[in-house]
């Protein structure tokens, strides 16, 4: 009788390499394989005292098979880790030991991560699978399991979720208005501060309010989105908003967009900040320059500010009209400097330094230089401007003194004559002075009529 074995034999190698495939396996694997046998197999059903049972586990299960991983896992031998049953695994924690394995027999499998320790009494977070063993009567002959060291990985995500905590914390109690909203405008989520700006009693309220309805201007919401959309984020975005009440809200608005894998924008991340005490602030002082500069404008005198490098940052309307230039003329940084003669520049470059120093200053007289080349002389008063400490520039007056210096001149010119016609006068002449009646002065007709020396009438 000859029989065909082929089919049989060609099985035996396929189960055989199979088996070879499985050893190279479990022997080269990262990650750490063990079996675990029980010196018999056990019932595991509601038939059984369970409590029983376990405390034949305890004692009869043991490794029968470890890979090199599992030994580098806990820093170990294999001659002490075959043999370890149950028992020596859970010393530290008997009870929930037990459990564990209840749970385990009860399910079949098991996915869970554990703290060990290594032999060198270091800390290890397991993540293991195993897998309950079975024979053909359904009685639980021992389990397979796969262990991996995730110490650091948990550490990793430890930190990631105390990160996600903290800047959940920072989102709630930021004192920007946060929000996450869906390209649509759906409110996903916002903080305290967005609540009590908008007016909204909690965040539930936000669930049904679409953030568009806060828009004063629809078209910003589709300007913003369109940047986000470009570049990722939108900065700085001034606008005004609406709050529930129907108040305006000047705000600055950054927005971040988060978006799929094909592109599409999924939400938006932002912050809101209310910047409307600014704005009144700002328009406050507007008015008050506006107020500033029409007084300046009625002055009789130049007004100026310049910075610390004498560039003219401010004159009023007198200027133009007294130096020939234009407005446009002054705002291309002209410097203070190119308006005074070159004669009188180094002093007047000297002076300013003095004032910025702190050094207390009286009026200085220059001549200064119209824009069609003609100088005229002027009293400039200087002071610093001061800010947070610092002296960052000037401020200062200009007065044309030409009619002062004409007149002067012709005080001069009217002394000089008057000394003239005193002192040439055929009729002797004196001054003298009321009180004490003693000789001031006295003409050449007077020496020559009465024959004293001019000394002599002095004395």
């Amino acid at each position: 009788l000859i029989n065909n074995i082929t089919p049989q034999k060609q099985s035996e190698q396929n189960i055989k390499e199979n088996e070879d495939r499985l050893q190279k396996f479990f022997i080269q694997s990262a990650d750490g394989f063990f079996f675990m046998a029980l010196d018999e197999p056990i019932e595991w059903n509601d038939t059984v005292d369970k409590e029983k049972v376990l405390d034949y586990v305890f004692e009869h299960h043991r490794v029968t098979k470890v890979n090199s991983a599992m030994l580098q896992l806990f820093g170990t031998t294999e001659a002490q880790f075959i043999e370890l049953k149950p028992d020596d695994f859970f010393r530290h924690d008997i009870k929930h030991g037990r459990q564990l394995w209840r749970d385990f027999f009860d399910n079949g499998q098991l996915h869970m991560d554990t703290k060990e320790k290594k032999d060198d009494g270091s800390d290890l977070i397991i993540n293991g699978d195993y897998i309950c063993l079975y024979d053909s009567k359904g009685r639980i002959t021992g389990h397979f399991g796969i262990q991996r060291d995730v110490t650091e990985i948990r550490r990793k995500e430890e930190i990631y979720l105390k990160s996600n905590v903290e800047l959940e914390e920072y989102f709630e109690n930021d004192i920007s208005a946060d929000y996450v909203v869906s390209e649509e405008g759906e409110i996903f989520s916002c903080n305290k501060t967005f609540l009590k700006l908008f007016g909204f009693e909690n965040k539930s309220h936000t669930e049904r309010f679409n953030i568009s309805q806060l828009y004063k201007n629809p078209n910003d919401r589709k300007e913003l989105l369109q940047k986000v959309k470009e570049f990722g984020r939108a900065e700085n975005f001034e606008l005004v908003l609406v709050t529930l009440e129907g108040k305006e809200v000047n705000v600055i608005m950054n927005a971040i967009g988060f978006f799929d894998n094909t592109g599409k924008l999924i939400k938006t991340r932002g912050y809101v900040v209310d910047i409307t005490a600014r704005k009144k602030m700002e328009e406050d002082l507007r008015k008050s320059e506006g107020k500033f500069k029409e007084m300046a404008n009625l002055l009789p005198q130049i007004i100026f500010e310049a910075d610390k490098d004498g560039v003219l940052t401010y004159v009023n309307d007198k200027a133009y009209k007294l130096f020939g230039f234009s407005k446009k003329e002054f705002n291309q940084k002209m410097n203070m400097l190119q308006l005074i003669d070159p004669k009188d520049r180094a002093r007047a470059t000297a002076n300013m330094q003095l004032v910025m120093d702190g050094a207390p200053l009286r009026a200085n007289e220059y001549n200064v230089i119209k824009k069609d080349g003609t100088n005229f002389p002027v009293f400039v008063y200087l002071s610093p401007i001061i800010d947070k400490g610092k002296t960052i520039g000037l401020r200062g007056t200009i007065i044309d003194i030409t009619d002062r210096k004409l007149a002067e001149k012709e005080l001069l010119e009217s002394e000089k004559k008057y000394r003239l016609l005193f002192a040439n006068n055929p009729q002797p002449m004196w001054i003298y002075d009321l009180e004490t009646l003693a000789f001031l002065e006295v003409n050449r007709a007077a020496i020559n009529h009465y024959g004293y020396s001019r000394e002599e009438f002095l004395s």
